[in-house]
């Protein structure tokens, strides 16, 4: 059994299709859906029950109890509040009585003194459930909007018996860099870069064709200053002065040392091809495929793609992961290349 636990309390349920869409965005945002990357949850158990007996929760080292609707974003989580978790045994937050969370080992009921408030999209009806689905839009255009200057995990890829000839990846910094790395790659290989975000991939061509590989945190002043919006678009993430974007650089000098100038100039010489796409949108996604022949080894990085806003917006759980399964589909049994 893992040793934490999220659960969603359906204690006012409604069978409507807007009820089913808000528990859809509680459970993507907390990395809670059908179609997820396993290993990420390895030390969790999930949980929705219309009656919460904390009994049932007494092996777990915490759990977080939440309600539909509540958007509580796994990141954050994981940065801002699970380091706070000590020795009580009820944390509540100041400002919504919808999330708490319970230690059963701890004692006492604490505070957390966060300024984080978070969305809800109230489900109780179709007027509240409109009236609040603006929380939900404004996450959906910045996710659209967010510019992945750098990775934002620890990349571990998998090992390929043969070089790759064709990748395609999300903008997300430097993780596709890591699996050519390696499976290895030349010159020859032919790199699709897809992405919703315009910015991200604008940034990324950028970086590609002008960065000369030494000294990336100076390189993002560089960006910050040319692209002036990326301080609006990540609101202060993936800078200078960005603990996780320090970390994931100290991670870049760690795997390549010396040899990072040496890889980067040569994946500069690569085949690079720019995409807008939105994931949720199979069709589009289908004709980036059209466009490109059958390599023998090929690679895709999409990272959690598939659960984020933009490709799930206005969609209940069945439909997410029915959308997540036209999508690996499309990926396992690409369309054919039109004839010329």
């Amino acid at each position: 059994m893992a040793s934490k636990a999220f659960v969603i309390v359906h204690d006012n349920p409604q069978n409507t299709w807007f009820y089913d869409v808000a528990t859809n965005y509680t459970k993507l945002n907390f990395d809670y859906c059908m179609a997820d990357r396993f290993i990420e949850n390895s030390d969790w158990d999930f949980y929705e029950t219309n009656k919460l007996n904390l009994n049932n929760y007494n092996n777990y080292e915490f759990i977080i109890v939440t309600k539909p609707g509540v958007i509580f974003p796994y990141s954050y989580f994981q940065r801002v509040i699970e380091p706070h978790i000590s020795d009580a045994e009820y944390y509540k937050f100041p400002n919504t009585e919808l999330v708490h969370i319970w230690c059963p080992k701890g004692y006492g009921v604490k505070e957390l003194d966060i300024k984080y408030t978070f969305p809800y999209v109230d489900p109780t009806n179709a007027n509240t459930f409109s009236a609040t689905h603006d929380s939900a839009i404004d996450i959906l255009l910045r996710n659209s909007n967010l510019a992945y200057v750098v990775h934002n995990e620890t990349p571990k890829p998998v090992e390929l018996k043969k070089p790759v000839q064709w990748a395609m990846t999300v903008s997300s910094g430097f993780y596709i860099n890591y699996i050519l790395e390696d499976a290895g790659f030349d010159s020859k290989t032919i790199v699709n870069h897809v992405d919703i975000s315009k910015s991200s991939l604008a940034v990324r061509r950028y970086t590609i064709e002008n960065w000369d590989g030494k000294d990336y945190l100076k390189w993002l002043d560089h960006l910050y200053e040319k692209f002036p919006l990326l301080d609006i678009f990540n609101s202060g993430q993936f800078k200078r002065g960005h603990r996780p974007t320090h970390q994931v650089l100290e991670h870049m000098e760690y795997k390549w040392g010396n040899s990072w100038e040496q890889h980067w100039k040569k994946y500069q010489e690569c085949d690079h091809y720019y995409n807008i796409c939105n994931f949720g949108d199979v069709n589009a996604f289908n004709k980036i495929l059209q466009e490109h022949d059958v390599y023998e080894t090929s690679v895709f990085w999409y990272n959690g793609a598939l659960k984020r806003q933009p490709a799930n917006v206005n969609k209940t759980s069945r439909q997410s992961h029915a959308n997540a399964k036209r999508f690996l589909k499309a990926i396992a049994d690409p369309p054919p290349t039109p004839c010329p």
